[in-house]
């Protein structure tokens, strides 16, 4: 957000994050549904062509950091299964992402899609314009933020070792890459599902043998991961209503919302 950021209180931040990951557990296409809810709140201390720029440039980072993690759990996968069926679905998994994450990022800094959209609906030209003015992130910033987020895709990694250790599953790092790995297959199949439901535990499920896991326990494991996810979305959802929101709109020159 840049120079802009000063301007939120950091209840507005914490509101904005809540809200953002309770949502994206219950909608389909759950990251880029938590990125559109953060943007609507932040707006209101930004202005709503930066907060748009930014949680479109967030959600080419986000996709980015699923390239990143894929690096260390395809060599894992390919290692231990050899390169089979689950390691050519992890290649082609982190190229989509990748691919798709760069995409955004580069029209994003050269097309003017704001001028566009502007054009085929009147009502959004002023906010298009806006949008095509804001610079967004530095690739500086870009990077940085690249990096805490796969930091984040780290923390999962974590998690799953977790997971593996309560279920009384070894947790040598490859194998917890690899599990990690078929989660991640499961998540991206599940991505029009609300929090996945279902898509990641059938992956699991499937791929039990190959990860040395029972049926049974595949599933178990996918059903903790996700048992850990709603309760930090229920407390997340807490947070929003529990903050108070913010209580006057700083002087902003007019636009439309995004």
């Amino acid at each position: 957000y840049g120079e802009a950021g000063a301007r939120v209180p950091p209840r507005q931040w914490v509101r904005a994050g809540a809200l953002g990951y309770a949502l994206g557990l219950v909608l389909p296409m759950g990251r880029g549904a938590g990125e559109a809810a953060r943007a609507v709140l932040l707006a209101r201390s930004t202005g709503g062509a930066r907060a748009a720029v930014a949680a479109v440039q967030m959600q080419g980072v986000v996709l980015l950091s699923t390239t990143v993690i894929t690096v260390p759990v395809l060599v894992a996968t390919t290692a231990l299964l050899g390169p089979g069926a689950a390691a050519g679905l992890l290649l082609a998994n982190g190229l989509v992402a990748g691919g798709i994450g760069l995409s955004i990022l580069l029209v994003r800094e050269r097309a003017r899609l704001g001028r566009l959209f502007g054009g085929l609906v009147k009502r959004l030209e002023s906010f298009g314009l806006a949008f095509d003015a804001v610079p967004g992130a530095s690739r500086g910033d870009l990077a940085r933020s690249l990096g805490w987020e796969s930091l984040g895709r780290v923390a999962q990694v974590v998690q799953c070792g977790v997971a593996l250790a309560a279920i009384g599953e070894h947790t040598e790092l490859g194998r917890v890459l690899v599990t990690r790995g078929a989660l991640i297959l499961g998540s991206a199949v599940g991505d029009f599902i609300p929090g996945q439901l279902g898509a990641t535990e059938a992956m699991m499920v499937v791929g039990a043998g190959a990860l040395g896991l029972t049926a049974a326990s595949a599933a178990t494991l996918a059903l903790l991961i996700h048992a850990a996810q709603i309760l930090l979305g229920l407390l997340c959802a807490g947070l929003t209503v529990a903050l108070p929101g913010q209580q006057e709109r700083p002087r902003l020159p007019v636009e439309d919302a995004p």
